[in-house]
């Protein structure tokens, strides 16, 4: 009896020596609680690389009121990579990230494109949860490739919401946050675009020195007016969001994240017999260079070949419109 005890014992010994040992098992079986560990003061870069089409389409009224771009739309889209210099500004309940654009490069026939994103800074404040709350431009002048709205898309991407409790693979959660879209087409009435958004862990993985968590993204986005909306005018739109994160467990912090963000926006000026679209599709991967090489995550190399494409409703896209995303990057160190 003894010895069938003692048996026991070691075996039991042995299946809690791995548990401790492997993190990815570990996490899997107890779960885990993502959290953010920002320490105020501390700077690093961050590197993204992004495909931008956008544009705007002014039609007759569709009978069936068509909430994407036509065939005819003729989007200005850009190949566009720069890096910039992440400071934790302050940590807590509110965290308050600053960031200063430090290298960009852009192509696009006859244009300077995204250049002159160059030397910009701005302020992001982020929830408890993760989610951006909203961003500030500080310096710098404002851009038509990437403007506040579409930048606070990619942070956002960047920094998913986290979930409140214990998770393991299979776990889900969901998160909400607003950006606004610069239009006027509403007179004083702003155009709010809401991202509503799913958040499933896929699993955990060792990745050379770092123990990661999978996060897949998926969910849609909606615009509502922020006010009143003059007689005679509706306001209508679709979107999409897709990506996948990658998180370091044990700061919480983001290593790799990539994210197809395609929306549309539509004004029926129904007085004037006519629609105004105003549409994006961007195709980014973000990324830190100092725990994913360059080389890894694509700085220097294109995005990964596209496994398909198709507007936010799974209508043809227009033309210009970035791949659908591809497989990120491994991390390696």
């Amino acid at each position: 009896m003894k010895r069938i005890l003692a048996g026991i014992a070691v075996f039991l010994g042995v299946i809690g020596a791995v548990i401790l040992l492997v993190p990815g098992l570990r996490y899997s079986l107890v779960g885990l609680r993502l959290a953010h560990d920002l320490q105020v003061g501390s700077s690093e870069p961050v590197h993204v690389r992004s495909l931008i089409s956008s544009g705007t389409e002014i039609r007759p009224l569709t009978e069936e009121g068509l909430t994407v771009p036509t065939q005819s739309a003729r989007p200005e889209s850009y190949d566009l990579r720069f890096a910039m210099q992440e400071t934790v500004e302050g940590a807590g309940a509110e965290a308050v990230l600053g960031y200063r654009i430090t290298e960009v490069r852009s192509e696009q026939l006859g244009t300077t494109g995204g250049e002159g994103l160059l030397a910009n800074s701005y302020r992001m404040r982020g929830l408890s949860t993760g989610l951006l709350a909203n961003l500030t431009r500080l310096d710098g002048k404002p851009s038509r490739v990437l403007d506040e709205g579409r930048f606070s898309e990619l942070l956002a991407g960047f920094w998913p919401g986290l979930p409140r409790t214990r998770v393991r693979p299979g776990s889900t959660w969901t998160g909400r946050w607003e950006s606004a879209l610069e239009s006027g087409l509403l007179k004083d009435t702003p155009i709010r675009l809401q991202h509503r958004l799913n958040y499933k862990l896929v699993d955990f993985r060792q990745e050379g020195d770092l123990v990661v968590a999978r996060v897949q993204v998926s969910g849609n986005i909606v615009p509502v007016a922020g006010g009143n909306v003059p007689e005679g005018t509706t306001l209508t739109g679709t979107g999409r969001v897709e990506g996948l994160v990658l998180l370091d467990v044990v700061t919480g912090r983001t290593v790799l994240a990539d994210d197809r963000t395609a929306w549309s926006v539509v004004v029926r000026l129904e007085g004037q017999d006519i629609e105004v679209v105003q549409f994006s599709d961007r195709k980014s991967r973000v990324w830190r260079p100092r725990q994913v090489p360059d080389g890894q995550a694509g700085f220097e190399a294109p995005l990964p070949v596209p496994t398909g494409s198709g507007s936010p409703d799974g209508q043809a896209s227009p033309p210009g419109a970035p791949p659908a995303p591809g497989a990120p990057a491994r991390p390696a160190r």
